[in-house]
């Protein structure tokens, strides 16, 4: 299960001996520490062939300025001034789902939302809704369709919470007219 959530991130390619292929993937997101307690984090993960391989830990090979290109992507990510080197996320209708999906599992337990997690729900798809602002940016057809089924899954979420689903259903309404009205000018 997903754990991380990067917002910004920047790859750095590594240094022989390190294989061909090998890189750095240096980013700023929030994690879930266990018991619904979300921290904002730097993570540094090795990359092999374009894939984050998993529970690796990073290694500088000394001789090299790896340690001081990775710190300074760290820097220039934690204070703002990131160059054009950003990593663009895949938005996909499909990614988004899942993604979605994963966070109705970590906050609604078989369906169901309580009031004590609604604040965990609403940070997670908080940061979760922008994704789907750059989404309907660049697919505005496919997007609407993605919004109607997140709806669709919040309303048939059981709750004891007097403000759900209400608050993130209004503001997937709010991503779509606000592309409308952009589309129209």
């Amino acid at each position: 299960m997903r754990t991380f959530y990067p917002r910004k991130a920047r790859i750095i390619q590594a240094s022989a001996p390190h294989p061909e292929g090998t890189q750095y993937k240096v980013s700023i997101g929030d994690e879930d520490w266990g018991n619904g307690t979300f921290q904002s984090v730097i993570k540094v993960q090795m990359m092999y062939d374009g894939k984050v391989a998993g529970r690796m830990s990073p290694s500088y090979p000394v001789g090299t300025d790896d340690y001081e290109r990775v710190s300074a992507a760290i820097f220039e990510l934690e204070s703002g001034h990131e160059n054009t080197h950003m990593v663009p996320t895949m938005l996909t209708k499909d990614g988004l789902l899942a993604s979605f999906n994963e966070i109705i599992t970590l906050a609604a337990p078989n369906h169901f939302l309580s009031y004590q997690m609604a604040a965990v729900f609403d940070f997670m798809f908080f940061h979760f809704a922008d994704d789907v602002k750059i989404f309907r940016d660049y697919h505005p057809k496919e997007a609407d369709e993605l919004i109607d089924e997140l709806i669709a899954i919040l309303e048939k979420l059981d709750t004891d919470d007097e403000d759900f689903p209400g608050k993130a259903t209004c503001f997937l309404e709010s991503i779509r007219e606000l592309n409308e009205n952009h589309d129209a000018l």
